[in-house]
Order: C-alpha cells, then sequence, then structure tokens
C-alpha cells in the first residue's frame, strides 16, 4: 500500500465521519474536501466565512496524517488530519 492509497483512506475515513455526524450540520452540497474541512474546523471553534479552497500539502502530509491548507474568506489554516482524533488547526493568516 503506497503512501497515496493511505492518505486516501484516511480522507475517505473523515468523509464518513463526517457523514455520521449529521447533527454538525454538514449537507450533502458540503461533501468536497473543502466543505469538510471547514465544517471540521468550525466544529473545533474556528471562525471559517465563505471557504474557498482546500489543498493537500502533499510534502507535509505522512501516513496517517495528512494535511490539508483551508483557505476561507477571513483566515487561512493549516489542518492536520489525523484518524480517531480532533484535527490539529493552525492559524496561518
Amino acid at each position: 500500500m503506497t503512501s497515496k492509497d493511505r492518505s486516501t483512506g484516511v480522507f475517505v475515513g473523515i468523509l464518513s465521519l463526517a457523514l455520521c455526524t449529521g447533527a454538525a450540520g454538514i449537507s450533502l452540497a458540503q461533501d468536497t474536501p473543502v466543505g469538510i474541512i471547514a465544517a471540521q474546523v468550525r466544529l473545533q471553534g474556528h471562525t471559517c466565512d465563505e471557504p474557498r479552497s482546500a489543498e493537500r500539502d502533499v510534502r507535509a502530509s505522512k501516513p496517517h496524517l495528512s494535511v490539508w491548507v483551508l483557505t476561507c474568506k477571513n483566515a487561512t489554516y493549516l489542518v492536520t488530519l489525523v484518524p480517531d482524533m480532533a484535527a490539529r488547526v493552525e492559524v496561518r493568516k
């Protein structure tokens, strides 16, 4: 299994978790990386007005850790998704 396969598995796991937590306000229209990651950032108390993009940071990602740069209207976040744990969110701008 390659690291790309593992990262895809991590993302699918996060997506599954997000879909199972319907009470969190995640709609089917937001089932994209930007929608899912923005929802996770908001659940953890950060503001993400008008999420614009979510780009995977391949260099920073590792097996079982998927790192994304989430760009919102009001801020940019470095988000590390770890299976079975809260995401690590770092404000960039």
